[in-house]
């Protein structure tokens, strides 16, 4: 016998038998000691507690091992796993009474209480197979959250730039040389202005309009005085203009001819960096030739240009006028004696920085000269000697570099005695 106290029902018995005397059968005393054990066994609380965390480890284990051998791309429903519970435990739970381990149709699993998608966090995840589907939702959430801030990030500035002070020039970018109107929006009426230009240049007209010399980016900037209050509205716009490089269209004309016929007029191409270049005359010709040639009678008045263009579609053009022996009613003609030479036309270049003087005898060049101020006096290259009573040739280009003009003159000289 077991040395525990006795129960009521076992202290009632014991207490039936203080006044009788049974013959002692041991086959009768275990079968009612087996009868008491198991009235004990199954009256304690220990033993169904054993048994119900028994058997749920079975179910909770028996669940996960066929939910991770099936992959899905779906999150099951918590009513259809308490309904797969339900059924797997119908059988069993007359037998063992295990229903404290079937989840109730209004509970959710752990998995989902585990979950924040209002927040956008996930807390944490115990359920594998649900993982990576509630992990693309909430980064599905976070971008739509971000996307929509985003949209208000941008109306919020389109709203600003629509009422803010802000410059507006005619064109962003241009080329060196070519000029740029500006105004603003969103100014105040009859304001003054003053405007910096970022390359040293300044304005204080409402709507001015600039030229940019050199090439780069430039910083505009403007304040705006109010009449009304005198409260000042300043806006500096970065990198506002481009300036591209411009090619520099230069050329130079040079004469080369018998002193006594028709000059033949050159036209030297000076330019840097050019990708293509064409010339036109005031005759109505053109000229793809680098340094072209051309014959333009003894007298008269012609103009030439040069435009050239480079790799950035910037152009430039330079037009240069050129006189052939504009007299204006003054002698060609000059008589010196011999022991009284001094010959220099200064009629024909008193505003001219530039001349080439050249005095020919039978056609070869006996003198020249280039200063303004060194007259002939009768002597020769070589020693030559000068004849008498017969006429010289001479010629005088000269050139105007301030107004790019350059005028041909054609004379004679006789020397008598």
């Amino acid at each position: 016998m077991s040395k525990e106290p006795l129960d009521s029902f076992e202290k009632s018995v014991q207490d039936s038998y203080k006044n009788y005397e049974l013959p002692f059968l041991p086959s009768t005393w275990s079968s009612l000691s087996r009868a008491m054990l198991v009235k004990r066994l199954f009256g304690s609380a220990a033993f169904w507690g054993v048994s119900v965390l028994i058997v749920g480890s079975l179910v909770f284990g028996g669940s996960y091992y066929l939910g991770s051998e099936s992959v899905t791309a779906e999150v099951p429903n918590s009513s259809d796993l308490v309904k797969g519970n339900e059924d797997e435990n119908s059988t069993n739970s007359n037998a063992n009474n295990t229903n404290s381990a079937i989840l109730e149709p209004n509970q959710t699993t752990e998995a989902e209480k585990s979950l924040s998608l209002d927040g956008g966090e996930i807390a944490e995840v115990t359920d594998p197979l649900n993982q990576n589907l509630v992990s693309s939702e909430i980064n599905q959430g976070q971008k739509q959250t971000e996307d929509e801030l985003n949209v208000l990030s941008d109306l919020k500035q389109l709203d600003e730039n629509e009422t803010a002070l802000s410059i507006v020039p005619s064109i962003r970018s241009a080329c060196a040389g070519a000029p740029i109107d500006f105004s603003s929006k969103n100014s105040a009426d009859n304001g003054s202005y003053l405007w910096n230009f970022g390359d040293g240049s300044f304005s204080t007209e409402e709507n001015p309009t600039h030229t940019f010399k050199k090439s780069g980016m430039f910083d505009i900037s403007l304040s705006i005085t109010n009449p009304k209050d005198g409260q000042i509205s300043s806006v500096v716009m970065t990198d506002l203009i481009t300036i591209l490089p411009s090619p520099e269209a230069k050329f130079a004309i040079e004469f080369s001819n018998y002193p006594t016929s028709s000059p033949s007029v050159k036209m030297v191409n000076l330019s840097n960096g050019i990708e293509s270049f064409q010339w036109n005359f005031s005759n109505g010709t053109t000229s793809t030739e680098e340094s072209p040639v051309g014959s333009f009678g003894l007298s008269g008045r012609h103009t030439s240009s040069l435009e050239v263009v480079n790799s950035y579609g910037c152009s430039d053009t330079e037009t240069m006028e050129f006189n052939i022996n504009p007299s204006k009613n003054k002698s060609l003609s000059y008589t010196f004696s011999k022991k009284n030479i001094n010959f220099l036309p200064k009629e024909f270049f008193e505003n001219s920085d530039k001349i080439e003087l050249s005095i020919f005898q039978d056609g070869s060049l006996i003198f020249e000269s280039t200063k303004t101020n060194k007259p002939w006096t009768g002597e020769t290259i070589n020693n030559q000697v000068v004849k008498m009573n017969e006429k010289l040739n001479w010629i005088l280009v000269v050139h105007s570099s301030k107004n790019k003009v350059t005028n041909y003159f054609q004379g004679n000289i006789e020397i008598v005695p």
